[in-house]
């Protein structure tokens, strides 16, 4: 983006505001430190919307909806809090050398070379709503408050569950994914969604992204249930989670990936088979539940005692 005229500026050329609007503008910044898109909103110049579709037509960067977006939270390990508040911005993802955040006010440069400096990647901005940001930075930063919410609305415990780690050596940068990843909220979350499955005999736990939401799904005796909702904001971390203890790439997200957890709940062995795929909304996770331990040493004629003993 080599565009360097100020958001004001840009604003006038695109014919959004009069040149004695813009005026009106500065004048008002100058007595109150406010920024200037928020004094064009107050003053009735123009809407948070049609600021952020005008930036977006004017320097060729999407125009992003925060409400539908799915956003990493590997991403936003990456900047603080204090930076994302101070400049309006929120990170979004991560692919290679480069982080994708949203901005209020994509021309503010400082901001770019500031998150540029503290991430050590190239910065590809887009464009939002300053009151989607906020909302957004207090989601995205905060997890713990809303999820708490939302297991107590579903009935969902925070019940425990151990995964099984598999005995093969964790490379360094997966380790480091894997820390990043560990949002106790989020571990919780997943950890319930798997409980609640297996105490109601699914054999499968479908998470399907929606434009707006979540949808999860349970398969019990071969019937597809709906079973709760997910707001759209935690869908990047709770697959991640999955893909992280699944032993899956959480950084590919555009071909589909298989893999496996093994986990044990209420003294039984299960062996969960992962697999997502991208779709429109974002990846798709199906987790099949093997329950090994029951199966396989009923059908070979082991009494319950024996069952027991093998756990």
């Amino acid at each position: 983006m080599e565009v360097r005229k100020k958001l004001g500026e840009t604003l006038l050329d695109a014919g959004l505001i009069t040149k004695a609007q813009l005026d009106l503008g500065l004048e008002e910044q100058k007595k109150t430190k406010k920024r200037l898109g928020e004094i064009f909103v107050t003053s009735g110049f123009a809407t948070e919307m049609d600021i952020a579709q005008t930036l977006a037509t004017q320097l060729g960067i999407p125009c992003l909806d925060l409400s539908s977006a799915v956003v990493e939270p590997e991403a936003i390990e990456l900047i603080s809090e204090k930076l994302a508040k101070k400049h309006l911005i929120l990170p979004i993802s991560l692919d290679k050398h480069i982080i994708t955040i949203t901005m209020a006010d994509p021309l503010n440069f400082e901001a770019i070379n500031d998150i540029r400096f503290a991430t050590n990647k190239d910065v590809k901005p887009s464009v939002s709503t300053t009151t989607e940001i906020r909302t957004a930075i207090q989601q995205y930063y905060h997890l713990s408050e809303p999820l708490q919410e939302i297991l107590e609305m579903e009935n969902m415990t925070w019940g425990h569950i151990e995964v099984i780690p598999e005995r093969v050596e964790v490379a360094q940068d997966a380790a480091a994914s894997i820390k990043k990843g560990a949002s106790t909220p989020i571990i919780r979350m997943v950890n319930s969604m798997l409980i609640h499955a297996v105490k109601n005999g699914a054999s499968d736990i479908h998470l399907e992204p929606r434009e707006k939401a979540v949808m999860v799904r349970e398969r019990v005796d071969g019937l597809m249930r709906d079973i709760f909702q997910l707001p759209k904001w935690v869908q990047g971390a709770v697959t991640s989670r999955i893909k992280i203890i699944a032993r899956m790439d959480i950084a590919e997200k555009r071909v589909p990936q298989d893999g496996r957890i093994k986990v044990r709940m209420e003294n039984r062995n299960l062996d969960l088979r992962v697999s997502t795929l991208p779709t429109q909304y974002g990846e798709t996770a199906v987790l099949r539940v093997l329950d090994f331990t029951l199966f396989i040493l009923k059908t070979f004629g082991f009494s319950d005692y024996d069952i027991y003993l093998s756990t």
